[in-house]
């Protein structure tokens, strides 16, 4: 009875005969293997022009991306195609809830970071590592406080 029940429920989600349920579930596959690698294609598009948007920005010596629906590949994405402008900037990549939990990646010339990026951590209760070729990332409890982390970082820029 329970195998009838599960052909019936099969039928209903996958709108075809009981034979036709194979062939439907390979169509179905097929079709989300093709957008899920169009959804990357979008988003390396979509990365890439946000890169060049922040390397036009490097000049004012912090610059900062919020993205809500992103991860942390997204990030290091953006962070690839930025390049070399780390070393002429600081960059302050987040995503998650704008006002609560996320991610976050900052990358800046290498000596900054290894002097001050952990130092500003408390101030978006992050918890990260690296440090590495000018490199921090991890998560944190206060994107909220993200305006003022900036803040801090700019001060700190502003007096080398």
């Amino acid at each position: 009875m329970g195998r009838l029940k599960n052909e019936q429920a099969m039928t209903k989600l996958l709108s075809c005969a009981p034979d036709d349920h194979a062939s439907r579930v390979e169509k179905l596959l097929q079709f989300q293997k093709t957008a899920t690698k169009e959804i990357k294609n979008l988003q390396k598009e979509l990365a890439s022009a946000i890169a060049r948007d922040l390397v036009a920005r490097k000049e004012e010596g912090v610059v900062a991306y919020h993205r809500d629906e992103g991860d942390l590949g997204f990030l290091q994405t953006l962070l690839g195609l930025v390049g070399d402008a780390k070393n002429d900037a600081v960059f302050v990549l987040t995503a998650g809830e704008q006002r609560g939990d996320g991610l976050f990646l900052i990358a800046g010339p290498p000596e900054f970071i290894i002097a001050h990026g952990r130092s500003v951590l408390p101030l978006i209760d992050g918890k990260g590592g690296g440090g590495k070729n000018g490199i921090i990332q991890g998560k944190a409890k206060g994107l909220a406080q993200l305006d003022v982390l900036v803040a801090k970082l700019q001060e700190l820029r502003s007096q080398q």
